[in-house]
């Protein structure tokens, strides 16, 4: 799920295209002098995301909203079976770039199951048959495929939900459509699945000429009609049927239009998803859930795109892991919502860190500890390479939930400087074991860590490795410095000339950079200055 109208993009691992949009209304993320006045009223004491640390960020002010009741659900134990009350908890397979292969999705639905979610949702963008392709039936093989990961998610007491988008091509009021979409959906319930996702998110908004004649311009209502259809059909044949709509805008919380034509044609039954404030949402309070929960008249799920990571490939060109705990959601929303979804990273065990915190704060929003979750994540997933991914971890945090994410050496850089001024021996520092740490990184994941997890986080270990190195380097250049009285110097220019090298180096992966802030420190010194 990407955003609405900025154009086509070179997709990522070798894809052809792929549509990044941004809705005109609805920027990704919150910039300065972007935020909508509601927006600032609701944040105004929220500057930031809040930073993991022990003492939690203050209470968020929200404006009062007086929203229509919401219908009571039951939050289900992921061995039960999910009816029309039922709380959706889990994952979202809805990122762009390459899907996950079969043995990953089934890691995944095992570490669900462990973790107390019940709900998957199999969305992957480079499925033909769910979006170019939508009208076309499965072919055997492919559909096969899908068959093992329901049958396993059966196993796993997983409630496996498959996402349909035909929005790029359908005609919304023609019959012959109409009985395309009917026929994959009876496709997809003959390998057992009972609910299904309708998506028309990063579409174009404007109808064509046939659904003008019938529905004007209005896109909510095309959109309706045909869902509306789906479900009336096929509720006549199958009392398990249920149906989630994703909206086109389907973030923000200012009025519009299409959602005032949502609630008035769609089926009040029907879920609807919202991502958050914005598509990739800071925060998200109780209020701003009420608010849009009043505006579209339906019960919300909840698509949280924490910690996906596909927008990194393409729209910054520099890979990056959320590496992170979830934080920045008030506890009442869970209770305000018919399900709350995360959208995980290409990643899918490295995913694991994150989820493991999601489904905390789940289980138990009002006591949800986001560092304590996390420490828990990283114990039970890195096993005896517990510590050096904590490491791995703490200096792969920041990202827009989190900004400002101290890196393993922050605390350490005001002491060393102070031993620098002081003429001590500067490898005796805590700083310089920092560096060695990070150098010494790599290796030991490689030797003790889960073999396909660290294949997959490799690039980024090698990366900090490198800076740690780095790191080293200097501090080894400043201390012959000291030791020669500045005969060094040239030795010094070189390492830091080396260092901007490496941070501009290794595939142009993003992670936060533990040396950076070092090596500005060392330039601002002779023979720099």
């Amino acid at each position: 799920m990407k955003v609405a109208w900025a154009g086509v993009v070179a997709g990522i691992f070798g894809l052809t295209a792929m549509a990044y949009f941004v809705h005109p209304r609805v920027p990704l993320t919150p910039t300065a002098g972007a935020a909508s006045a509601h927006h600032q009223a609701s944040f105004g004491n929220l500057k930031t995301a809040p930073k993991i640390s022990r003492s939690q960020a203050a209470a968020i002010v929200s404006p009062t909203v007086k929203p229509k009741a919401i219908p009571t659900r039951k939050v289900l134990a992921n061995n039960g079976p999910l009816g029309t009350s039922a709380f959706f908890s889990g994952v979202v397979e809805g990122f762009y770039g390459p899907a996950w292969s079969q043995g990953n999705t089934i890691a995944i639905l095992q570490f669900m199951q462990q973790r107390g979610m019940n709900t998957f949702v199999y969305a992957p963008k480079n499925d033909a048959y769910l979006r170019s392709n939508w009208d076309q039936p499965y072919p055997s093989a492919a559909l096969a495929q899908v068959a093992t990961l329901v049958h396993a998610a059966q196993q796993n007491h997983i409630h496996f939900i498959v996402s349909i988008s035909p929005g790029l091509s359908i005609v919304y009021s023609s019959a012959a459509d109409r009985q395309a979409l009917l026929e994959k959906i009876g496709q997809l319930q003959s390998i057992g699945v009972h609910t299904f996702m309708l998506s028309f998110d990063d579409i174009p908004q404007t109808l064509d000429a046939t659904d003008q004649s019938v529905y004007g311009n209005n896109l909510a209502w095309a959109q309706s009609a045909l869902a509306d259809y789906v479900v009336s059909q096929e509720s006549k044949n199958h009392s398990d049927f249920r149906l989630i709509f994703t909206p086109t805008i389907y973030s923000g919380v200012a009025e519009n239009s299409y959602w005032e034509n949502l609630s008035q044609h769609l089926d009040p039954a029907v879920d609807v998803v919202w991502t958050g404030p914005w598509v990739l949402s800071p925060t998200i309070t109780t209020a701003e859930v009420a608010q849009v929960r009043a505006e579209i008249g339906h019960p919300l799920i909840i698509w949280d795109n924490y910690p996906v990571n596909d927008y990194s490939y393409v729209m910054y060109h520099r890979p990056q892991l959320f590496m992170g705990p979830l934080v920045g959601r008030q506890p009442g929303v869970v209770a305000q919502v018919q399900g709350y979804l995360f959208n995980p990273m290409l990643q899918p065990l490295a995913s694991e860190i994150a989820l493991w915190t999601e489904a905390s704060f789940l289980r138990n929003p009002q006591g949800y500890n986001p560092e304590q979750s996390w420490l828990h994540a990283i114990n039970a997933v890195g096993g005896k390479a517990a510590s050096a991914l904590a490491l791995f971890c703490q200096d792969s945090a920041q990202s827009y939930l989190n900004p400002n994410a101290p890196t393993s050496v922050n605390n350490d850089l005001t002491a060393f400087w102070s031993t620098y001024q002081n003429h001590g021996n500067l490898t005796a520092t805590p700083l310089y074991k920092d560096f060695q740490q990070l150098a010494a990184l790599n290796g030991q994941l490689a030797a003790s860590l889960n073999p396909e997890l660290y294949q997959e986080i490799k690039p980024w270990s090698q990366q900090l490795a490198s800076q740690g190195q780095c790191g080293v380097d200097l501090i080894l250049a400043l201390e012959s410095q000291e030791t020669n009285h500045g005969v060094s110097s040239s030795i010094l220019q070189s390492d830091v000339a080396l260092s901007h090298a490496v941070l501009t180096s290794t595939l142009q992966l993003a992670t936060t950079s533990p040396v950076n802030q070092f090596i500005q420190q060392v330039e601002a010194l002779p023979p720099f200055a």
